[in-house]
């Protein structure tokens, strides 16, 4: 029993590589991003900030590659853009706000490939 369990506190030593959120600053001292890293490599949540301190960016990375639903704001904080990525390519329906938040464009991609493109 004493053996299984050194082996289980172990495991999450020796299974997972170190994890660390890269933060980095504007002159002014504000945030400008941080990302969620695994032995260096981008992995996990990624923020990043206008020099003013609002929010820019938000998405996901997995192995250094962007992937999953990105967000990106206005400095207003109103979206912006709204759309997936796959291994860091376009993928899936992406839609365009102006800066009131009306939705102005749909583009649908596949693979990095624009495939549809409507502006509203």
């Amino acid at each position: 029993m004493k053996k299984l369990l050194l082996i289980l506190l172990c495991f999450p030593v020796i299974g997972f590589g170190q994890s660390d959120i890269e933060k980095k600053y504007y002159e002014n001292g504000n945030l400008q991003s941080e990302i969620t890293t695994l032995n260096g490599i981008s992995n996990g949540i990624a923020k990043l900030y206008y020099e003013s301190g609002k929010i820019r960016t938000k998405g996901f990375y997995i192995d250094g590659k962007e992937n999953g639903i990105w967000n990106i704001y206005y400095e207003n904080e109103i979206l912006k853009i709204e759309g997936e990525w796959k291994d860091s390519k376009p993928n899936g329906i992406w839609k365009y706000y102006d800066e009131y938040g009306q939705l102005v464009k749909i583009s649908k991609y596949l693979n990095g490939k624009l495939i549809n493109e409507n502006w509203l």
